[in-house]
């Protein structure tokens, strides 16, 4: 009888423990989705403030190379053409003389 306890007990303790994380971990879901509507809240603020529309500041979701958890990346959509641009050299300079499409 004696071992039967402490193994209901030790069944118990694991469910309350896992319980706990799993509260926790909704917590922390709710406080990081609240500063995420905080800082999208902001970026509007902004872009409604700025007349240029280079100037508008555009996120965009990003897997770094090797990783599968994509970042958010916010620039401006000047920075974004920019970056668009210098891909487009990049990629010409590499392109073969007689494959180049100009």
């Amino acid at each position: 009888m004696k071992g039967r306890h402490k193994m209901r007990f030790g069944i118990v303790l694991f469910c309350l423990s896992l319980a706990g994380a799993l509260a926790t971990g909704c917590e922390a879901t709710r406080q990081r989705r609240q500063e995420e509507r905080e800082f999208k809240a902001q970026i509007e603020a902004y872009n409604k403030q700025v007349t240029n529309p280079l100037d508008k500041i555009v996120c965009k979701k990003i897997e770094p190379t090797g990783s599968h958890i994509p970042k958010r990346v916010c620039k401006t959509r000047g920075e974004w053409a920019k970056i668009r641009r210098e891909g487009q050299r990049a990629i010409e300079r590499l392109r073969p003389a007689d494959r180049k499409s100009d």
